[in-house]
């Protein structure tokens, strides 16, 4: 199966569960994900065959996905602040309104009360605020209430695999 071929199948099963534009997309986002390659590149090279390993994984998306679970769960990534995440169902998707809202806080932090994501440095959604300000590339000591200074990330403790991680 060619690479346009498996876009054209993986589209055709999700328009029975996604409306067409969103099938398109996760689509697309599958297949970025199976290939390594970007649309652009994909489409300059539309004969290219898929190996035998790729059929298996996108059978195995495709199953996944027409069961209405998240691509961001059956790929295992999903983008926040221009960061690849790991995520899986022990995990929240981090969503679009919350990048906003950081980036909004780090812009202009008189606009959101204190107590939407940042509480003080050593609460534990503190920490997490500072963590991103400095992921998302911004100076923590531009933050309200956060200190200037390098940024590390505390280790979470361990959790049995299969438990979800309660802070």
């Amino acid at each position: 199966m060619t690479v346009n071929e498996a876009q054209q199948m993986v589209t055709t099963h999700l328009t029975e569960v996604y409306d067409n534009r969103e099938a398109a997309n996760i689509a697309d986002w599958v297949i970025e994900n199976l290939t390594g390659k970007k649309k652009i590149d994909r489409i300059t090279n539309k004969g290219e065959s898929l190996s035998e390993k790729q059929l298996i994984l996108l059978q195995q998306y495709v199953q996944e996905l027409t069961t209405y679970k998240p691509v961001q769960y059956v790929l295992n990534e999903a983008w926040f602040c221009g960061m690849k995440l790991f995520v899986n169902e022990h995990v929240l998707i981090p969503r679009p309104e919350t990048e906003e809202l950081v980036e909004l806080r780090l812009r202009q932090p008189a606009l959101l009360p204190a107590g939407i994501g940042f509480l003080g440095d050593s609460s534990l959604l503190g920490r997490r605020a500072k963590l991103l300000a400095s992921c998302c590339g911004k100076p923590v000591g531009s933050v309200n209430g956060l200190p200037s200074g390098p940024v590390m990330p505390q280790p979470l403790p361990s959790v049995p695999a299969g438990q979800p991680f309660h802070p």
